[in-house]
């Protein structure tokens, strides 16, 4: 795709696989905070809030930026996230297996993205 769309004018599914790679980063590291970190630390809104910084932040107006900050107040409490997306079911090693994958994946795409400096096609 990247290769096809390089030497035309429409980049659409270039961006279109950009904003999904940014929003993997979010993802990832909301869920690694929130699964991994120990109970007693924060809580998944202030979690979500700091990655949000993290990632997203610098590409977002404050309308959007706003939005953002009322959204993660509905992010159930971790005990319920975990409950939700495990399915009450916790394999042992769960994050050994599951993190490492999907950070593989965040960086191949990132890599491909950087090689080709493609990684600013949206602009700030």
């Amino acid at each position: 795709m990247i290769e096809y769309e390089k030497f035309r004018d429409d980049k659409t599914g270039t961006i279109a696989l950009l904003r999904l790679l940014r929003a993997l980063e979010f993802i990832y590291l909301f869920l690694k905070q929130a699964i991994i970190s120990p109970m007693n630390s924060s809580t998944t809104k202030h979690i979500a809030w700091d990655v949000y910084k993290q990632t997203l932040h610098k590409r977002h107006n404050k309308a959007i930026r706003l939005t953002i900050w009322f959204a993660t107040a509905t992010i159930p409490k971790r005990e319920i996230l975990k409950e939700t997306l495990l399915h009450g079911e916790i394999e042992p090693n769960t994050a050994d297996k599951c993190f490492p994958l999907i950070e593989n994946i965040y960086r191949n795409i990132y890599e491909l993205y950087e090689e080709n400096d493609l990684l600013e096609l949206v602009s700030l």
